[in-house]
């Protein structure tokens, strides 16, 4: 039987093709903020019924996308300063979720949005981070998740099984060989 990859999994695995790509030049915190404009993008698009996203099989992929590519560059962000997050971790208690509307929900993943930019930073000289500032990464990166699985569940997607489905695409990415697009080099 086939070992199931992990959050952990995920994060490094990120980290490690992120860091052959980029090296130091990272802003994981800017990259998340870009996926979720540009699944503001798509719901915008799909009320006002333009640009293809009138068609409902193209928005849920956009979407899809975009979802999966911030919880990308969350799992970069956690690889630079050992932080962790996990998948389904309120799968575990009482059905007792909220049921938040949309708008709602988008408005507090702005607001861990502001956290993430508000925190950076807080490494010490050297790099390193320190066990409290870990600790408050740790926090916000699981918040970033829990939200963004209510999120995508609004649309019956599963989070984790899409990050993996669009990570096993991007990291076949070559942004050394290639760095217009980041297809696979010759």
């Amino acid at each position: 039987m086939a070992h199931k990859k992990t959050t952990a999994d995920l994060i490094d695995e990120v980290g490690q093709w992120a860091y052959r790509n980029f090296e130091h030049r990272h802003a994981a915190h800017f990259g998340m903020f870009e996926e979720c404009g540009e699944a503001a993008h798509c719901i915008l698009k799909r009320i006002q019924l333009i640009r293809g996203f009138e068609n409902e099989e193209f928005f849920l992929e956009q979407l899809k996308d975009s979802f999966a590519d911030c919880m990308i560059y969350l799992a970069d962000f956690c690889y630079r300063r050992s932080a962790f997050f996990c998948f389904k971790r309120n799968a575990m208690t009482p059905k007792a979720t909220i049921e938040l509307n949309e708008d709602v929900l988008i408005g507090h993943i702005l607001m861990t949005l502001g956290s993430f930019f508000s925190n950076v930073g807080t490494e010490e000289h050297g790099g390193t981070v320190a066990p409290a500032h870990r600790q408050v990464y740790n926090l916000i990166a699981q918040r970033m998740c829990t939200l963004m699985e209510m999120w995508a569940t609004h649309y019956k997607f599963d989070l984790e099984v899409i990050t993996w489905e669009i990570w096993n695409k991007v990291k076949k990415r070559d942004w050394k060989k290639n760095n217009k697009d980041g297809q696979m080099g010759s």
